[in-house]
C-alpha cells in the first residue's frame, strides 16, 4: 500500500478522532507543512500551539492537505497509525470524556477496557471497540504550562498492541512544551527549501467544466508541467496545454515567492507563489504541494 493510499485510509479516523477528542486549536496551526512526509527521528515544531516533538523510530509523520490532525504512520505495517491533536483543555475534561465511552460511529462505541492511569498533567487509557474485539485504540493526552495539551491516540488491532506502545511512549516523551509564539510565522518560510523536488497540483470540475493543472518539480532543477484547460496560467493557458517540461528557479523568503518555469518550446512563465494558514496560493489559487517519485 503506497503512501497515497494510507492517507485516504486514515479518512474514516480523522472523523473519528474528533469525537475522542473535540476538536479545537490544533496542531495544524503551527509550522508544520501539509503534504511534506516527515521522517523518522524528525522533529516537528508548533510554534502558535507551543508543542516540539520528534518523529519516533521506524514511523513516518504526516499533516494531510485540508486536515488538522498530524498523523503518524507506521513504516512497518498499515493497519497502525497515530494521530495528534494540540488543543486548549485540561486534564480533569479529559478523564470525564473518556470514562463515558466513545460513539465512533453510528451504532459503534469505544470504552475504557479498564479505568485511565490518571496524574497531574498525563492521562492514558486503553479502549475496545464494541463491534470489533481485535482493534484498539490507546489514548494519551499531557497538558502543559501554557493552557495547551496534546492529545494523541493510537489505533491498531491486537496483533499490533505492544509495537505501537513503543512508537506511542517514544513519541510522547518527546513532547516539550514552550511558550506559544505570536510572531508571524511565515518570516523565515525559505521557499526554494520547501518546493524542491516537490508535486503542486490544482484540480476543479463540475458538469460545465473540468479545469487540472499539474507540476512535478525534480531536485535537479528540470520540471513536467500537464495542464486542461484554463487555471493558474490564465489567458496564456493555451500555449502550455498538455504536457511540458523545462527548467525551474524558485525565489523568496518569507510570505510571498515566486517560481520562474522556462519552457522547451513555450515562453518562460512567473507564477508567484503565497503561503496562507499553512496552505500554498499560486495566483491567487489554492494548490497542493506533496512529494512525489517520479523524478528519474
Amino acid at each position: 500500500m503506497d503512501l497515497g493510499d494510507r492517507v485516504n485510509k486514515i479518512t474514516f479516523y480523522l472523523a473519528l478522532l474528533v469525537l475522542l477528542s473535540i476538536s479545537g486549536n490544533l496542531i495544524a496551526q503551527s509550522r508544520l507543512k501539509p503534504g511534506h512526509v516527515y521522517q523518522s527521528g524528525d522533529s516537528i515544531y508548533a510554534p502558535l500551539s507551543g508543542i516540539k516533538a520528534l518523529v519516533p523510530q521506524y514511523w513516518l509523520g504526516l499533516l494531510p492537505q485540508e486536515s488538522r490532525v498530524f498523523t503518524l504512520m507506521s513504516a512497518n505495517s498499515t493497519d497502525d497509525n497515530i494521530f495528534v491533536f494540540v488543543r486548549e483543555d485540561n486534564i480533569q475534561s479529559i478523564s470525564q470524556r473518556w470514562a463515558n465511552g466513545v460513539e465512533i460511529d453510528e451504532g459503534i462505541n469505544a470504552f475504557l477496557e479498564n479505568p485511565a492511569e490518571i496524574s497531574e498533567d498525563r492521562i492514558y487509557g486503553e479502549f475496545k471497540q464494541t463491534n470489533d474485539p481485535k482493534a484498539r485504540i490507546i489514548g494519551e493526552a499531557q497538558c502543559g504550562f501554557f493552557g495547551k495539551c496534546v492529545i494523541v491516540f493510537a489505533l491498531t488491532d491486537t496483533r499490533g498492541i505492544e509495537n505501537i506502545k513503543i512508537a506511542l511512549k517514544e513519541f510522547t516523551e518527546s513532547i516539550t512544551f514552550v511558550k506559544p509564539g505570536t510572531e508571524d510565522l511565515y518570516n523565515d518560510f525559505d521557499w526554494p527549501s520547501y518546493l524542491n523536488g516537490k508535486y503542486i497540483f490544482n484540480y476543479q470540475s463540475n458538469q460545465y467544466f473540468r479545469k487540472e493543472n499539474h507540476l512535478w518539480m525534480c531536485s535537479d532543477g528540470s520540471f513536467t508541467t500537464s495542464l486542461k484547460r484554463k487555471g493558474v496560467l490564465k489567458e496564456e493557458a493555451e500555449q502550455y496545454k498538455g504536457k511540458k517540461k523545462g527548467t525551474y528557479l524558485v525565489t523568496g523568503k518569507g510570505k510571498y515567492g515566486k517560481i520562474v518555469l522556462e519552457f522547451k518550446g513555450a515562453p518562460t512563465l512567473e507564477i508567484d507563489t503565497e503561503i496562507r494558514d499553512d496552505k500554498v496560493y499560486i495566483n491567487g489559487f489554492q494548490f497542493f504541494v506533496t512529494d512525489h517519485n517520479t523524478c528519474k
